[in-house]
């Protein structure tokens, strides 16, 4: 099948996948058929701005070999999803604040550090939300506070990323939380900056964040162990070869003894991975236990 773009671009079905298979091998995001449409319209916006005229000179342009251009991760910037809010998926977070943290506090208690990664943060609200978890504890005046805590969101999108820094957000971004709650977030945690709502200087000393692919296998040289990643509602997205490949990483990047949380729709159940699967009272979460294990776990991966 053939659809005539907006400016009477041809974009068929070979095209769809074929740009679709280019930003897989990229990023790992796997786009269904049902975005055949959405993609049409962004690729033929890209074309505009490129001064192309057909999808396969766009193509050409797309290629590993021209990284140059910038053009792919741009086009990857305009289809990934961006969706987030403070204290999304809030069942998980009290479990991780009811359960996780104390055991890890307490393991980790001889070297006093704390690390925190949310991968595939978009506009930064669930680092926060980490950060602010950890403030919350009745364990941060307990010492906590002493402790050298780092958390850390990455994400592909470098505009999500630059919006996360900036850490100005509006009220849709607390569309998660109830009214007296909102409020008292809000009070603690923010300064009122006309209609938008700015992360108060304590809490913005605790996050940070980097552009990154979850698919480069030198991005993540860049930062040390971690005790808990949080990866929710990214890897749906991905085929499973490359979901292995990204857990792989997970894997590796976690200290013994450390956490990885997943989307309340992804899951390991099934799945032939090292990862320990603990059902906590409202989520079901995944720990790297027992001693460091070999350099690969190669008979513990799914083949």
């Amino acid at each position: 099948m053939s659809v005539t773009g907006g400016d009477g671009v041809p974009f068929s079905d070979r095209d769809f996948a074929a740009i679709r298979d280019v930003i897989t091998g990229y990023c790992g995001i796997s786009l269904s058929d049902d975005y055949h449409a959405r993609l049409r319209r962004v690729v033929m916006t890209r074309m505009s701005r490129c001064g192309m005229d057909t999808v396969t000179d766009y193509l050409r342009l797309l290629s590993p070999t021209m990284p140059e251009s910038g053009e792919l991760l741009r086009l990857v910037e305009e289809v990934a999803n961006t969706e987030t809010y403070f204290f999304r998926e809030d069942f998980q977070l009290q479990a991780l604040a009811r359960d996780i943290l104390p055991e890890l506090i307490k393991l980790r208690e001889p070297r006093r550090r704390l690390s925190l990664w949310s991968a595939g943060c978009s506009s930064g609200e669930e680092p926060y939300t980490l950060a602010m978890l950890l403030q919350m504890s009745p364990l941060w005046a307990r010492g906590l506070d002493r402790w050298e805590i780092r958390v850390l969101g990455t994400d592909i999108n470098r505009r999500m990323v630059r919006k996360a820094r900036a850490g100005r957000y509006r009220p849709s971004s607390f569309k998660g939380l109830t009214e007296p709650r909102r409020r008292a977030i809000q009070a603690r945690f923010f300064r009122v900056e006309g209609d938008l709502f700015s992360v108060d200087t304590e809490l913005r000393g605790l996050v940070s964040f980097l552009h990154l692919n979850l698919l480069d296998r030198d991005g993540a040289g860049l930062f040390g162990e971690m005790d808990i990643i949080l990866c929710r509602n990214v890897l749906m997205y991905f085929p499973l070869p490359v979901r292995m490949r990204v857990l792989r990483a997970f894997y590796q990047k976690l200290a013994v003894g450390g956490y990885l949380l997943l989307g309340h729709s992804e899951n390991l159940l099934g799945l032939k991975t090292p990862f320990e699967v603990h059902r906590l009272k409202d989520a079901l979460v995944y720990r790297k236990g027992g001693s460091v294990f070999g350099a690969h776990s190669d008979s513990r991966w799914e083949r």
